[in-house]
């Protein structure tokens, strides 16, 4: 089941069950929204080479998303896609777009067996995004998602630098958890 049905789902039967001030004490009770992203470097027979972890910075319109999932605005807040750029600015929480993008694959997997947590999985095979320098990547949700650069709502965005070759492959697992 995916993370975001599930928290609406519980969501709806809050309000519901208990009713709307229940509902409205769940959404006033503080939340805290983590991002973390682990990039696992493989070699072309796929043996680890490197493991890469790092924070993210959730931006201001994946936070708007989840509002509006609680609030019904929106159904549709999947992380669908992740891309990759060559854009070294520094992160702002209201970038809306990566600064360069080049490359945009579909999410390969999700799974949500943790209260609280999803993981999100890419995987960048050895032949893809092997014409550039890799410096940013972000998430990309919503219902405007598509594989067309710069659509959907750009979630979170991490500066990452690397010359992928193309005998290796990439292990994008990124992990939001909400406490």
């Amino acid at each position: 089941m995916r993370s975001w049905d599930t928290l609406l789902r519980k969501l709806e039967y809050i309000k519901r069950e208990h009713g709307t001030l229940a509902l409205q004490k769940a959404l006033d009770d503080p939340m805290i929204w983590d991002g973390d992203v682990s990039i696992t470097v493989k070699d072309k027979w796929g043996n680890p080479i490197e493991v890469w972890r790092k924070h993210n910075m959730i931006m201001d319109l994946g936070k708007n998303m989840i509002r509006d999932v609680l609030s019904g605005a929106t159904s549709d807040g999947k992380i669908k896609y992740i891309a990759l750029g060559d854009n070294v600015a520094a992160l702002a929480s209201n970038q809306t777009t990566l600064g360069d993008e080049l490359f945009r694959k579909a999410t390969t997997t999700q799974s949500s067996t943790v209260t609280g947590q999803i993981v999100t999985t890419n995987f960048i095979d050895t032949t893809e995004a092997t014409s550039f320098t890799i410096q940013e990547i972000g998430w990309f949700a919503g219902p405007l998602a598509s594989s067309s650069a710069n659509t959907g709502i750009m979630v979170a965005r991490i500066l990452y630098s690397r010359a992928k070759s193309s005998s290796e492959s990439l292990v994008v697992d990124r992990t939001d958890s909400f406490s």
